[in-house]
């Protein structure tokens, strides 16, 4: 195998030559900025390789589609690299921001093992004689307290235990505690909502802004959704999944159309990133969940906005998916 200072990961740029973006070694990072070499170019093929003294190989080849959607003759695409601790090597290509297509290749072969299986053994080892030495003080110490808990318990007389029977059970502290928790933990808020915004830009995590009812913004009052459909995280793009609800759904859609209810598309964010740039992928989503409305026959929506991260439905981290979505909204007229 190369040594590892050696190999880099570069990609193929102007039809044959390698432009370097970042060493192939665990916890490295790179950027480079590229962009297609024909002016109006439509589609483009993106080839990242693993170069070392030897030579060069191919981790893996995408294709970049629909370059021309950005208005511009050459747009500039911003290409990333990560590489984990367990040797998965994660690609991105990103315009304004917007993530347009990633990719991940498996690499630990060339950065070498990870932790090896002697280390993890002595900690397991550690964490075994811990357990034990706290086990084994447990059982020595018991007794002990339980001797003087024995000497310190005061009496209850006959009437004193009639007392307690008599009154009502408690639920323990703890359960007593998650009460209010579960009562309090999506409080109506009553500030408005300052609306979407289109500029983009990445930051750190904002805190959840209050939501209001629609009839103060002067849109159609929400009911539950008739549809949602969910997004990849940084994607605006539908998938194939989010193409056929929409399609199980559609023809509801067009009867409640004819029978005079209104449509909102509402877009929304899993709260990671800064305020504008959720608003701003929060707003493309709802408008391709919309394009496809339009496109199956459906005249355009009444109201098409992106809420960023202020309506999350849930901070579990395990379930941060379920933020990603858009959603179909029916409404009566006369509930503006």
């Amino acid at each position: 195998m190369d040594a590892m200072p050696l190999q880099k990961i570069a990609i193929e740029i102007d039809d044959g030559r390698l432009a370097t973006v970042a060493p192939l070694e665990r916890m490295s990072r790179g950027e480079i900025n590229i962009t297609p070499i024909v002016a109006h170019q439509e589609d483009a093929v993106v080839r990242v390789y693993r170069e070392s003294a030897r030579g060069h190989d191919v981790l893996t080849t995408f294709r970049l589609t629909h370059l021309t959607r950005f208005g511009r003759s050459r747009p500039v695409m911003r290409l990333s690299t990560v590489i984990g601790r367990r040797g998965n090597l994660v690609i991105t290509v990103s315009v304004d921001s917007v993530q347009i297509a990633r990719q991940t290749v498996e690499v630990s072969k060339y950065v070498g093992a990870g932790p090896s299986r002697a280390y993890t053994g002595v900690i397991a080892l550690a964490v075994i004689a811990l357990v034990i030495v706290g086990a084994v003080h447990l059982v020595f110490r018991s007794p002990r307290l339980a001797d003087r808990s024995a000497d310190r318990r005061p009496e209850v007389t006959r009437s004193e235990a009639a007392s307690v029977a008599a009154q009502p059970s408690l639920p323990p502290a703890r359960e007593r505690e998650r009460e209010p928790a579960r009562a309090t933990a999506h409080p109506e808020p009553a500030q408005a909502d300052p609306g979407p915004l289109e500029t983009t830009g990445r930051d750190t995590v904002q805190p959840v802004a209050p939501r209001v009812s629609d009839e103060r913004r002067g849109e159609p009052a929400s009911t539950e959704p008739v549809s949602t459909v969910y997004f990849a995280p940084d994607s605006a793009q539908l998938s194939d999944a989010a193409v056929r609800e929409l399609e199980a759904e559609l023809a509801g859609i067009i009867a409640a159309v004819a029978a005079g209810l209104q449509v909102a598309v509402e877009g929304h964010c899993a709260p990671a990133g800064s305020r504008e740039f959720l608003l701003a992928l929060s707003r493309e989503r709802a408008e391709a969940v919309a394009n496809f409305l339009v496109d199956s026959g459906l005249p355009a929506p009444d109201l098409i906005v992106g809420y960023g991260a202020d309506r999350v439905i849930t901070s579990d981290s395990d379930r941060l998916h379920l933020n990603r979505r858009v959603e179909i909204v029916l409404a009566s007229p006369n509930t503006r």
